[in-house]
């Protein structure tokens, strides 16, 4: 088995076992989103504005530590991709150095500018550097 096709392996057992959000992973860190994002709208004098949280577990896949620290950071897409122009919903930076096999957590809570509508967006965490294309997403967003 090549290098790439057991990392691939490990990979879709990672996603299997913890869960619900598309993954893209290149590096050494995966992630995946813990359980449903729960938020909510109100309608205000400003409009209707919307807010959620949720949390990304990451595992490191590789047989070496992380360093530290690693920032995950969230966005508001039209895609599970990022593009220039998406609204980010915060960072963590904090995440601390992983062991090989070992799990973090990130953690997201933001509310969206007045009269932004997440409905059918995708909410995508990008962990470390947005080059590793280290992302998980979540959605397409449906409002009750």
């Amino acid at each position: 088995m090549g290098k790439h096709q057991g990392r691939n392996l490990v990979v879709a057992l990672l996603v299997g076992i913890l869960g619900a959000g598309l993954v893209q992973a290149r590096g050494a860190l995966v992630g995946s989103w813990s359980g449903d994002i729960t938020g909510k709208c109100k309608e205000t004098n400003l409009g209707r504005v919307c807010a959620g949280k949720g949390k990304v577990v990451i595992v490191n896949t590789s047989q070496t530590e992380t360093s530290a620290p690693t920032t995950v950071t969230f966005y508001l897409s039209d895609s599970c991709t990022p593009q220039p122009g998406d609204l980010q919903l915060g960072a963590v930076a904090n995440l601390k150095a992983l062991k090989p096999g070992k799990k973090g957590k990130a953690s997201m809570k933001a509310t969206l500018p007045a009269g932004v509508n997440p409905e059918g967006k995708f909410i995508v965490a990008v962990i470390g550097p947005a080059e590793d294309g280290n992302t998980v997403c979540y959605g397409p967003i449906g409002i009750d």
